[in-house]
């Protein structure tokens, strides 16, 4: 991911600084804050992801941008990622499993066949 969403709560955004400054998360560029400015965020805070290499917005300066640089809708494929999942690691190392469009759409289908 080249870009999160998180908050100040704890620690998100500490912790982020501290893995791209041990090269845990080279392709990480962007940490989108939960807050309304920046200027409600320590300086000191500012500064670790400033010095790590993140660039810093606020939820509200993304949506500007959106405003400012509209672009047309792109359909997703069925078989584009749609999310991840984290595994806990319990039959071995943890890891991100990918989840499709199909998948998501399958298991609601599912979830509708039990229902109905």
């Amino acid at each position: 991911l080249t870009t999160v969403v998180c908050s100040l709560e704890h620690d998100e955004l500490s912790n982020l600084c501290q893995l791209k400054e041990e090269g845990g998360i080279a392709c990480l560029k962007t940490v989108v804050l939960n807050f309304e400015s920046l200027a409600l965020v320590a300086p000191a805070v500012v500064s670790r992801a400033t010095r790590a290499g993140l660039r810093l917005l606020t939820i509200w300066e993304l949506a500007r941008i959106g405003r400012a640089y509209p672009t047309r809708l792109t359909c997703p494929s069925s078989e584009d990622v749609s999310t991840f999942c984290y595994t806990s690691g319990t039959t071995g190392v943890p890891k991100g499993a990918l989840i499709t469009h199909s998948n998501v759409m399958a298991v609601a289908n599912a979830a509708l066949c039990s229902v109905f």
